[in-house]
């Protein structure tokens, strides 16, 4: 497995983080998979926001903690999967899911503790893993990494809460 590219980043506020999100979504195209990784209350869904904000959608965004996957659709036509992986068992559930084909007919998927089933989903992921800062309750580090020939050329720094 190819790392293309790593970088960290601060956010001080939820915002910061939506922000964070936004800053990915004009990198994304039908197919890609983001998984989102971190503790309880680190910014998953806050991040997902974003991203399904600044793809065209108004969808309230929350978490799908309770029904696996949520839909959006947004302005260029795709579907984001918004889906937690946290109650699925491993990698078999990405596809009993339909997870797969989705992904095959074009859609993004966001996945919330999406390690436990990345096994299924290919080289090729963006992976942005959150956590608290111990000084400051709003603020959260993100590490970003692209995994995989399809983001050996994206240039990960423009993700960012600017």
């Amino acid at each position: 497995m190819s790392v293309a590219a790593t970088h960290s980043i601060r956010t001080h506020s939820r915002a910061d983080t939506a922000a964070v999100g936004a800053s990915v979504a004009p990198l994304l195209r039908g197919g890609d998979v983001v998984i989102l990784s971190g503790e309880l209350g680190a910014g998953k869904t806050a991040l997902t926001s974003g991203l399904v904000g600044a793809l065209g959608s108004t969808d309230q965004v929350t978490s799908p903690t309770f029904i696996i996957m949520r839909h959006h659709q947004v302005g260029s036509g795709h579907q984001v999967l918004h889906l937690d992986a946290y109650r699925l068992t491993g990698p078999d559930d990405a596809e009993n899911i339909g997870l797969l084909e989705l992904l095959d007919a074009g859609a993004i998927a966001v996945i919330e503790w999406g390690e436990r089933i990345s096994a299924a989903l290919g080289p090729d992921l963006l992976i942005l893993a959150l956590s608290h800062v111990d000084d400051d309750d709003d603020a959260r580090n993100i590490v970003v990494e692209g995994r995989g020939p399809r983001w050996e050329t994206v240039d990960l720094s423009v993700v960012r809460p600017c």
